[in-house]
Protein backbone atom coordinates (compact mmCIF):
# COMPACT_ATOMS: atom_id res chain seq x y z
CA UNK A 1 0.00 0.00 0.00
CA UNK A 2 2.70 2.32 0.87
CA UNK A 3 4.46 1.82 -2.37
CA UNK A 4 1.81 3.12 -4.51
CA UNK A 5 0.80 6.67 -1.87
CA UNK A 6 4.83 7.24 -1.91
CA UNK A 7 4.93 6.98 -5.58
CA UNK A 8 1.27 9.55 -5.50
CA UNK A 9 3.12 11.91 -3.48
CA UNK A 10 6.18 12.26 -5.35
CA UNK A 11 4.20 12.95 -8.36
CA UNK A 12 2.54 15.69 -6.41
CA UNK A 13 5.87 17.15 -5.09
CA UNK A 14 7.08 17.11 -8.97
CA UNK A 15 3.78 19.36 -9.97
CA UNK A 16 4.43 22.10 -7.17
CA UNK A 17 7.12 24.25 -8.94
CA UNK A 18 5.12 24.07 -12.05
CA UNK A 19 2.10 25.49 -10.27
CA UNK A 20 3.39 28.18 -7.94
CA UNK A 21 7.14 28.54 -7.78
CA UNK A 22 7.24 31.29 -11.09
CA UNK A 23 11.21 31.56 -10.63
CA UNK A 24 12.16 27.71 -11.78
CA UNK A 25 13.60 27.76 -15.27
CA UNK A 26 11.71 25.41 -18.07
CA UNK A 27 14.55 23.49 -18.03
CA UNK A 28 13.69 22.29 -14.31
CA UNK A 29 9.95 21.70 -15.00
CA UNK A 30 11.08 19.93 -17.83
CA UNK A 31 13.23 17.76 -15.83
CA UNK A 32 10.43 17.08 -13.21
CA UNK A 33 8.20 16.40 -15.65
CA UNK A 34 10.40 13.43 -17.17
CA UNK A 35 10.71 11.92 -13.93
CA UNK A 36 6.61 12.19 -13.47
CA UNK A 37 6.71 9.89 -16.65
CA UNK A 38 9.14 8.22 -15.96
CA UNK A 39 7.77 7.16 -13.02
CA UNK A 40 4.11 6.47 -14.45
CA UNK A 41 5.86 4.85 -17.10
CA UNK A 42 7.95 1.99 -15.13
CA UNK A 43 4.87 1.39 -12.73
CA UNK A 44 2.63 0.18 -15.50
CA UNK A 45 5.18 -1.20 -17.80
CA UNK A 46 6.71 -3.32 -15.78
CA UNK A 47 4.08 -4.64 -13.95
CA UNK A 48 4.36 -8.84 -13.04
CA UNK A 49 1.57 -10.43 -11.56
CA UNK A 50 -0.07 -7.34 -10.44
CA UNK A 51 -3.50 -5.74 -11.35
CA UNK A 52 -6.88 -7.37 -11.85
CA UNK A 53 -7.56 -8.93 -15.16
CA UNK A 54 -3.64 -10.17 -15.92
CA UNK A 55 -4.40 -13.64 -15.44
CA UNK A 56 -7.09 -13.52 -18.14
CA UNK A 57 -5.36 -11.85 -20.41
CA UNK A 58 -1.91 -13.98 -20.38
CA UNK A 59 -4.38 -17.24 -20.76
CA UNK A 60 -6.02 -15.39 -24.04
CA UNK A 61 -2.39 -14.29 -24.87
CA UNK A 62 -1.20 -17.97 -25.04
CA UNK A 63 -4.19 -19.06 -26.79
CA UNK A 64 -3.95 -16.97 -29.60
CA UNK A 65 -0.04 -17.37 -29.99
CA UNK A 66 -0.40 -20.97 -29.95
CA UNK A 67 -3.22 -20.93 -32.85
CA UNK A 68 -3.54 -20.50 -35.73
CA UNK A 69 -4.13 -16.58 -37.64
CA UNK A 70 -7.91 -16.11 -36.63
CA UNK A 71 -8.44 -19.85 -35.70
CA UNK A 72 -9.05 -19.45 -31.88
CA UNK A 73 -9.13 -23.01 -30.15
CA UNK A 74 -12.57 -23.65 -29.07
CA UNK A 75 -13.66 -22.05 -25.64
CA UNK A 76 -11.57 -18.91 -25.49
CA UNK A 77 -13.47 -15.92 -25.07
CA UNK A 78 -13.59 -14.10 -28.11
CA UNK A 79 -12.38 -10.19 -27.93
CA UNK A 80 -11.88 -7.35 -30.37
CA UNK A 81 -10.45 -7.56 -33.50
CA UNK A 82 -7.55 -5.37 -32.78
CA UNK A 83 -6.65 -6.47 -29.46
CA UNK A 84 -6.59 -10.08 -31.11
CA UNK A 85 -4.32 -8.52 -33.93
CA UNK A 86 -2.08 -7.35 -31.32
CA UNK A 87 -1.97 -9.91 -29.30
CA UNK A 88 -1.03 -12.28 -32.48
CA UNK A 89 2.09 -10.01 -33.44
CA UNK A 90 3.47 -9.41 -30.03
CA UNK A 91 3.24 -13.38 -29.73
CA UNK A 92 4.92 -13.99 -32.64
CA UNK A 93 8.26 -12.25 -30.96
CA UNK A 94 8.06 -12.28 -27.45
CA UNK A 95 5.72 -12.97 -24.41
CA UNK A 96 2.95 -11.58 -22.02
CA UNK A 97 5.39 -9.43 -20.32
CA UNK A 98 6.35 -7.70 -23.45
CA UNK A 99 2.48 -7.19 -24.27
CA UNK A 100 2.03 -5.66 -21.39
CA UNK A 101 5.45 -3.57 -21.34
CA UNK A 102 3.86 -2.36 -25.44
CA UNK A 103 0.35 -1.46 -23.67
CA UNK A 104 2.33 0.45 -20.82
CA UNK A 105 4.63 2.45 -23.39
CA UNK A 106 2.17 3.33 -25.64
CA UNK A 107 -0.41 4.45 -23.02
CA UNK A 108 2.09 6.60 -21.48
CA UNK A 109 3.27 8.17 -24.61
CA UNK A 110 -0.49 9.25 -24.64
CA UNK A 111 -1.26 10.39 -21.27
CA UNK A 112 1.66 13.24 -21.93
CA UNK A 113 0.91 13.82 -25.62
CA UNK A 114 -2.54 14.71 -24.18
CA UNK A 115 -1.72 17.13 -20.90
CA UNK A 116 0.65 18.76 -23.69
CA UNK A 117 -1.67 18.94 -26.51
CA UNK A 118 -4.17 20.55 -24.05
CA UNK A 119 -1.96 22.70 -22.15
CA UNK A 120 -1.86 20.93 -18.74
CA UNK A 121 1.06 20.80 -16.69
CA UNK A 122 1.85 17.24 -17.18
CA UNK A 123 3.20 16.66 -13.38
CA UNK A 124 -0.16 18.09 -12.02
CA UNK A 125 -2.50 15.35 -14.83
CA UNK A 126 0.01 12.17 -14.13
CA UNK A 127 -0.49 12.95 -10.56
CA UNK A 128 -3.79 13.48 -10.57
CA UNK A 129 -4.76 10.60 -12.72
CA UNK A 130 -2.88 8.34 -10.75
CA UNK A 131 -4.70 8.52 -7.69
CA UNK A 132 -7.88 8.08 -9.43
CA UNK A 133 -7.69 6.11 -11.93
CA UNK A 134 -4.39 4.63 -12.65
CA UNK A 135 -4.29 1.46 -10.65
CA UNK A 136 -7.89 -0.22 -12.37
CA UNK A 137 -7.41 1.33 -16.08
CA UNK A 138 -3.77 0.81 -16.17
CA UNK A 139 -3.10 -1.82 -14.21
CA UNK A 140 -6.58 -3.59 -14.46
CA UNK A 141 -8.10 -3.06 -17.80
CA UNK A 142 -5.81 -3.28 -20.52
CA UNK A 143 -8.30 -3.43 -23.63
CA UNK A 144 -9.93 -0.55 -22.07
CA UNK A 145 -6.39 1.63 -21.47
CA UNK A 146 -5.81 0.73 -24.98
CA UNK A 147 -8.91 2.11 -26.22
CA UNK A 148 -8.81 5.70 -23.79
CA UNK A 149 -5.57 6.06 -25.09
CA UNK A 150 -6.60 6.44 -28.52
CA UNK A 151 -9.56 8.47 -27.60
CA UNK A 152 -7.40 10.86 -26.12
CA UNK A 153 -5.61 10.80 -29.62
CA UNK A 154 -8.45 11.15 -31.31
CA UNK A 155 -9.60 14.82 -29.49
CA UNK A 156 -5.61 15.87 -29.61
CA UNK A 157 -6.44 15.65 -33.62
CA UNK A 158 -9.51 17.23 -33.52
CA UNK A 159 -8.18 20.35 -31.41
CA UNK A 160 -5.78 20.42 -34.18
CA UNK A 161 -8.84 20.32 -36.75
CA UNK A 162 -7.69 16.89 -38.17
CA UNK A 163 -10.93 15.44 -38.58
CA UNK A 164 -9.99 12.30 -40.40
CA UNK A 165 -7.45 11.65 -38.45
CA UNK A 166 -9.44 11.63 -35.16
CA UNK A 167 -12.60 9.85 -36.66
CA UNK A 168 -9.91 6.81 -37.64
CA UNK A 169 -8.19 6.84 -33.64
CA UNK A 170 -11.59 6.93 -32.64
CA UNK A 171 -12.33 3.87 -34.62
CA UNK A 172 -9.55 2.42 -33.93
CA UNK A 173 -10.34 2.76 -30.51
CA UNK A 174 -13.30 1.13 -30.66
CA UNK A 175 -11.76 -1.89 -32.56
CA UNK A 176 -9.96 -2.49 -29.32
CA UNK A 177 -12.66 -1.96 -26.77
CA UNK A 178 -16.37 -1.48 -28.00
CA UNK A 179 -17.36 0.30 -24.91
CA UNK A 180 -15.54 2.85 -26.38
CA UNK A 181 -18.69 3.82 -28.56
CA UNK A 182 -19.42 5.74 -24.56
CA UNK A 183 -16.77 8.09 -25.65
CA UNK A 184 -18.40 9.97 -28.90
CA UNK A 185 -20.23 12.74 -26.89
CA UNK A 186 -17.21 14.37 -26.78
CA UNK A 187 -17.14 15.34 -30.05
CA UNK A 188 -20.60 16.87 -29.95
CA UNK A 189 -19.91 19.98 -29.26
CA UNK A 190 -23.22 21.93 -29.78
CA UNK A 191 -24.81 19.59 -27.60
CA UNK A 192 -22.15 20.16 -24.93
CA UNK A 193 -22.69 23.98 -25.65
CA UNK A 194 -25.77 23.87 -25.01
CA UNK A 195 -25.63 21.52 -21.87
CA UNK A 196 -22.86 24.15 -20.35
CA UNK A 197 -25.19 26.99 -20.83
CA UNK A 198 -27.90 25.16 -18.42
CA UNK A 199 -25.04 23.93 -16.19
CA UNK A 200 -27.34 24.59 -13.51
CA UNK A 201 -30.35 23.22 -14.69
CA UNK A 202 -28.30 19.83 -16.09
CA UNK A 203 -26.73 19.44 -12.89
CA UNK A 204 -29.84 19.68 -10.78
CA UNK A 205 -31.68 17.38 -12.61
CA UNK A 206 -29.03 14.95 -12.75
CA UNK A 207 -28.81 15.03 -8.65
CA UNK A 208 -32.81 15.14 -8.41
CA UNK A 209 -33.15 11.86 -10.53
CA UNK A 210 -30.10 9.87 -8.14
CA UNK A 211 -32.03 11.16 -4.92
CA UNK A 212 -35.04 9.64 -6.42
CA UNK A 213 -33.30 5.92 -6.31
CA UNK A 214 -34.69 4.90 -10.01
CA UNK A 215 -31.76 3.75 -12.06
CA UNK A 216 -31.87 2.77 -15.75
CA UNK A 217 -29.81 -0.10 -15.40
CA UNK A 218 -32.83 -2.21 -14.82
CA UNK A 219 -32.48 -2.24 -18.47
CA UNK A 220 -29.38 -3.58 -18.82
CA UNK A 221 -30.58 -6.84 -18.54
CA UNK A 222 -33.20 -6.61 -21.34
CA UNK A 223 -30.74 -4.96 -23.44
CA UNK A 224 -28.21 -8.55 -22.79
CA UNK A 225 -31.16 -10.58 -23.86
CA UNK A 226 -31.90 -8.44 -27.02
CA UNK A 227 -28.80 -7.77 -28.50
CA UNK A 228 -28.39 -10.48 -30.92
CA UNK A 229 -24.05 -9.51 -31.71
CA UNK A 230 -22.55 -12.56 -29.57
CA UNK A 231 -19.82 -10.82 -27.71
CA UNK A 232 -22.07 -7.59 -26.64
CA UNK A 233 -24.85 -9.47 -25.06
CA UNK A 234 -22.22 -12.29 -23.65
CA UNK A 235 -20.64 -9.61 -22.02
CA UNK A 236 -23.82 -7.52 -20.48
CA UNK A 237 -24.84 -10.90 -19.47
CA UNK A 238 -21.57 -11.66 -17.60
CA UNK A 239 -22.13 -8.02 -15.60
CA UNK A 240 -25.80 -8.58 -15.30
CA UNK A 241 -25.03 -11.94 -14.01
CA UNK A 242 -23.38 -10.31 -10.89
CA UNK A 243 -26.39 -8.62 -10.01
CA UNK A 244 -27.11 -4.51 -10.07
CA UNK A 245 -24.78 -1.97 -8.35
CA UNK A 246 -25.99 -0.26 -4.97
CA UNK A 247 -25.92 3.48 -4.23
CA UNK A 248 -23.71 4.63 -1.71
CA UNK A 249 -22.49 7.85 0.37
CA UNK A 250 -19.21 7.97 -1.38
CA UNK A 251 -20.88 7.69 -4.54
CA UNK A 252 -23.37 10.09 -3.68
CA UNK A 253 -20.38 12.16 -3.18
CA UNK A 254 -18.14 11.73 -6.28
CA UNK A 255 -21.48 12.34 -7.88
CA UNK A 256 -21.56 16.16 -6.06
CA UNK A 257 -17.77 16.84 -6.38
CA UNK A 258 -18.24 16.07 -10.70
CA UNK A 259 -20.95 18.91 -10.16
CA UNK A 260 -19.43 21.15 -8.59
CA UNK A 261 -16.59 20.87 -11.07
CA UNK A 262 -18.65 21.27 -14.15
CA UNK A 263 -20.35 24.50 -12.37
CA UNK A 264 -16.82 25.90 -11.46
CA UNK A 265 -16.12 25.38 -15.03
CA UNK A 266 -19.04 27.62 -16.53
CA UNK A 267 -18.00 30.46 -13.93
CA UNK A 268 -14.35 30.39 -13.83
CA UNK A 269 -13.62 29.19 -17.83
CA UNK A 270 -14.29 31.99 -19.81
CA UNK A 271 -12.86 31.40 -23.36
CA UNK A 272 -14.88 28.19 -24.71
CA UNK A 273 -13.49 26.91 -27.68
CA UNK A 274 -13.41 23.19 -28.72
CA UNK A 275 -10.81 22.27 -26.21
CA UNK A 276 -12.77 23.31 -23.59
CA UNK A 277 -15.85 22.13 -25.01
CA UNK A 278 -14.80 18.31 -25.36
CA UNK A 279 -12.87 18.12 -22.36
CA UNK A 280 -16.06 19.50 -20.45
CA UNK A 281 -18.26 16.96 -22.69
CA UNK A 282 -16.71 13.85 -20.75
CA UNK A 283 -17.54 15.49 -17.23
CA UNK A 284 -21.00 16.07 -18.19
CA UNK A 285 -20.83 12.67 -20.03
CA UNK A 286 -19.88 10.96 -16.55
CA UNK A 287 -21.64 13.18 -14.59
CA UNK A 288 -25.57 11.84 -16.63
CA UNK A 289 -24.06 8.31 -15.96
CA UNK A 290 -23.61 7.98 -12.36
CA UNK A 291 -26.94 9.83 -11.84
CA UNK A 292 -29.28 7.59 -14.79
CA UNK A 293 -27.36 4.39 -13.86
CA UNK A 294 -26.09 4.40 -10.37
CA UNK A 295 -26.87 0.80 -10.67
CA UNK A 296 -25.04 -0.58 -13.25
CA UNK A 297 -21.52 1.02 -12.07
CA UNK A 298 -19.63 -0.87 -14.85
CA UNK A 299 -21.31 2.03 -17.47
CA UNK A 300 -19.71 5.12 -15.44
CA UNK A 301 -16.98 3.65 -14.20
CA UNK A 302 -15.65 3.49 -17.54
CA UNK A 303 -16.85 6.61 -18.06
CA UNK A 304 -14.56 7.65 -15.65
CA UNK A 305 -11.76 6.54 -16.91
CA UNK A 306 -11.75 9.04 -19.64
CA UNK A 307 -13.02 12.11 -17.50
CA UNK A 308 -10.77 12.08 -14.97
CA UNK A 309 -8.53 13.38 -17.74
CA UNK A 310 -10.73 15.71 -18.01
CA UNK A 311 -11.23 16.76 -14.32
CA UNK A 312 -7.55 17.17 -13.93
CA UNK A 313 -7.83 19.59 -17.18
CA UNK A 314 -10.38 21.32 -16.03
CA UNK A 315 -9.02 21.61 -12.67
CA UNK A 316 -5.75 22.98 -13.40
CA UNK A 317 -7.01 25.49 -16.05
CA UNK A 318 -9.39 26.81 -13.66
CA UNK A 319 -6.30 27.21 -10.41
CA UNK A 320 -4.40 28.70 -13.58
CA UNK A 321 -6.52 31.69 -13.97
CA UNK A 322 -5.87 32.94 -9.98
CA UNK A 323 -2.68 34.15 -8.29
CA UNK A 324 -0.78 31.72 -6.35
CA UNK A 325 -2.56 32.90 -3.21
CA UNK A 326 -5.47 31.26 -4.77
CA UNK A 327 -4.07 28.37 -6.28
CA UNK A 328 -2.26 27.13 -2.44
CA UNK A 329 -5.78 27.58 -1.20
CA UNK A 330 -7.20 25.04 -4.22
CA UNK A 331 -4.37 22.63 -4.33
CA UNK A 332 -5.29 22.54 -0.55
CA UNK A 333 -8.35 20.65 -1.13
CA UNK A 334 -7.44 18.78 -4.67
CA UNK A 335 -4.12 17.32 -3.49
CA UNK A 336 -5.38 15.50 -0.17
CA UNK A 337 -9.02 14.13 -1.66
CA UNK A 338 -7.17 13.21 -4.86
CA UNK A 339 -4.68 11.35 -2.19
CA UNK A 340 -7.84 10.14 0.00
CA UNK A 341 -9.12 8.72 -3.38
CA UNK A 342 -5.99 6.84 -3.70
CA UNK A 343 -5.93 5.78 -0.21
CA UNK A 344 -8.97 4.33 -0.12
CA UNK A 345 -8.70 2.24 -3.17
CA UNK A 346 -5.42 0.72 -1.71
CA UNK A 347 -6.52 -0.11 1.28
CA UNK A 348 -9.59 -1.52 -0.03
CA UNK A 349 -9.93 -5.78 0.19
CA UNK A 350 -9.78 -5.68 -3.49
CA UNK A 351 -6.29 -4.08 -3.79
CA UNK A 352 -4.98 -7.28 -2.53
CA UNK A 353 -4.22 -8.07 -5.86
CA UNK A 354 -2.10 -5.26 -6.42
CA UNK A 355 -0.12 -5.45 -3.57
CA UNK A 356 2.66 -5.61 -2.93
CA UNK A 357 3.40 -4.24 -6.31
CA UNK A 358 5.82 -6.76 -7.97
CA UNK A 359 8.03 -5.49 -11.21
CA UNK A 360 9.35 -8.05 -13.97
CA UNK A 361 13.18 -6.33 -13.19
CA UNK A 362 13.07 -7.43 -9.94
CA UNK A 363 11.87 -11.15 -10.86
CA UNK A 364 14.24 -11.03 -13.88
CA UNK A 365 16.94 -10.17 -11.72
CA UNK A 366 16.10 -12.33 -8.62
CA UNK A 367 14.25 -14.99 -10.09
CA UNK A 368 11.73 -15.18 -7.79
CA UNK A 369 7.93 -15.34 -8.81
CA UNK A 370 6.70 -13.51 -5.91
CA UNK A 371 2.67 -15.03 -4.79
CA UNK A 372 0.87 -12.08 -7.30
CA UNK A 373 -0.19 -15.54 -8.78
CA UNK A 374 -1.94 -17.15 -5.95
CA UNK A 375 -3.16 -13.77 -4.48
CA UNK A 376 -5.00 -12.75 -7.61
CA UNK A 377 -6.36 -16.32 -8.07
CA UNK A 378 -7.52 -15.99 -4.12
CA UNK A 379 -9.02 -12.82 -5.13
CA UNK A 380 -11.04 -13.98 -7.99
CA UNK A 381 -12.10 -17.25 -5.71
CA UNK A 382 -13.36 -14.73 -3.06
CA UNK A 383 -15.00 -12.44 -5.34
CA UNK A 384 -17.12 -15.04 -7.13
CA UNK A 385 -18.00 -16.66 -3.79
CA UNK A 386 -19.09 -13.45 -2.74
CA UNK A 387 -21.52 -13.12 -6.15
CA UNK A 388 -22.37 -16.92 -5.09
CA UNK A 389 -20.67 -18.42 -7.53
CA UNK A 390 -18.05 -21.25 -7.96
CA UNK A 391 -14.66 -20.90 -8.50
Amino acid sequence: MYFYLIIGLLLWVASIPGLFLKQVSDSRILKLLLISVLIFWGVCSFRFETGFDWVVYEQYFDDVGKAPFMRLPAGVVSMEPLFYLLNYVVALVGGFQLLLFVVGTFNTYCVAKFFSEFEVDGSFGLAFCFCWIFLPLQMGTIRQSIAISFVLLAMCYALSKESKKSIAFFVVAVGFQYSALLYAFVFFERVIKFLLEKIWWFTSICVVFYLSGVGLGQVVPLLSKVIHIPFLSEKLAVYVDFGLSKRTLLGAGFLFLNCFILIAAKKYITEVGRRELMVIGALICLVAAQALFFDFAIIWNRIQYLACFSQAAIIYWIMMGFSEKHRVAIAMGVIPISSLALFLFVSSPSASIFIPYQSYIQHAITGEPGDGRSRTFQYYKRFLEQNGKSF
